[in-house]
């Protein structure tokens, strides 16, 4: 918290991200290998993965189930950078892993994505904004940078 992270791809922003796609409405956030990263919304930590190194698969990642049935994914975790385990119950702003660049990131980022319907891929991903930005129809702008503020 704190710190501004960049927005790589987002909402429908290309790639990966293309309109259509399963994670048509994921956002990437620019993070160096290691940052630590907090939950969005309270829930239960139903899978981890943190067995793979950076710049090679598997995609390491945090799912956490919320009372209104969505997931929210957090990828690309670096090796052995789950804080949670599965079961923990976690509250907005616990602390829940360290970015890195595992799977096919390309590059060190958070790649944060809400589900519906299942957490499995390929999934259906929801738009979804943060409350501590401009209102944006497509969320969080490709290109700008964004302060993760407390909750």
């Amino acid at each position: 918290m704190g710190k501004s992270y960049n927005v790589g791809l987002s909402h429908c922003g290309g790639s990966f991200h293309s309109e259509g796609e399963p994670d048509q409405f994921a956002v990437d956030f620019d993070m160096m290998i290691g940052t630590l990263i907090t939950a969005a919304r309270p829930g239960r930590v139903i899978y981890v993965e943190e067995s793979g190194m950076d710049g090679n698969f598997p995609n390491n990642l945090v799912v956490v189930q919320h009372d209104d049935n969505t997931y929210a994914h957090y990828m690309h975790l670096t090796f052995e950078g789950a804080i949670v385990e599965v079961n923990d119950l976690v509250n907005q702003g616990d602390e829940i892993g360290y970015s890195g660049s595992t799977g096919l990131a390309g590059y060190p980022h958070l790649h944060f994505v809400v589900t519906v319907g299942g957490w499995t891929y390929p999934y259906v991903s929801m738009p979804y904004n943060f409350r501590n930005t401009e209102p944006n129809p497509k969320s969080l702008t490709s290109g700008v940078s964004y302060l993760a503020e407390p909750y």
